[in-house]
């Protein structure tokens, strides 16, 4: 007797722990409630991706917009630096020469004569002069070896990149350098022999150097 109620009692858990059998159309319900919830996350991702692309897209806008007005605004700091600038120099250089106080320019900016517009200038040429290896190389300029056409000599010419040089102080520094060199005659220092100023660079024309102090420095420490 016990035995028959044990078999009992399992025969009756077995049939609670089932799960309640569902008809066709139950079934159809719920997938069709699956398939409108999935639908709605779709259109919800749809609707996400195209926002998203439409923050991208102007984004872009945006960014070309600051671009070119970043690109107007170099293009109008590049004129006044080596355009405006060298211009009224000369203009006010002129009218110093008129007057009573000849003797002293005192403007920083007129050791630059104004754009050439009208010289020939290429990676290797610039006016009569050949540009040819690289002697040495700076963060604004390069130097490179040079030959003047008409007679084959050879010489320096250190190139300035005009668009690297932004600023006041920037140009202030190449008048400066041109100004000493003009200024310095001594047999142990490289003689300025021409500038050129270009659309695109400045162009100090020297004298091949020899050794630099750095060089002497190592061969003679002491």
């Amino acid at each position: 007797g016990s035995l028959n109620n044990a078999n009992n009692n399992e025969n009756v858990n077995d049939g609670t722990d089932e799960e309640p059998c569902l008809s066709s159309e139950d079934i159809i319900k719920q997938l069709r409630q699956a398939n409108a919830q999935l639908r709605v996350e779709r259109d919800e991702a749809v609707q996400s991706l195209q926002t998203l692309h439409e923050d991208r897209r102007q984004l872009c806008e945006n960014f070309k917009l600051l671009r070119q007005k970043y690109d107007d605004l170099k293009a109008e700091l590049q004129h006044t630096l080596w355009e405006f600038i060298p211009s009224a120099c000369a203009c006010g250089q002129a009218n110093d020469e008129h007057s009573s106080n000849a003797a002293v320019c005192s403007n920083p900016f007129s050791e630059l004569d104004q754009v050439d517009h009208s010289i020939f200038e290429t990676s290797n040429r610039i006016g009569n002069y050949e540009i040819g290896e690289i002697l040495g190389e700076g963060q604004f300029a390069d130097v490179r070896l040079g030959t003047e056409l008409s007679t084959h000599e050879t010489c320096a010419i250190k190139i300035m990149k005009k668009g690297k040089i932004m600023s006041a102080a920037g140009l202030r520094r190449i008048q400066t350098e041109i100004k000493v060199l003009k200024r310095m005659k001594h047999p142990n220092i490289v003689q300025l022999s021409n500038v050129i100023h270009s659309i695109m660079n400045v162009y100090v024309i020297t004298e091949i150097g020899g050794r630099g102090l750095f060089e002497f420095f190592e061969e003679n420490p002491n």
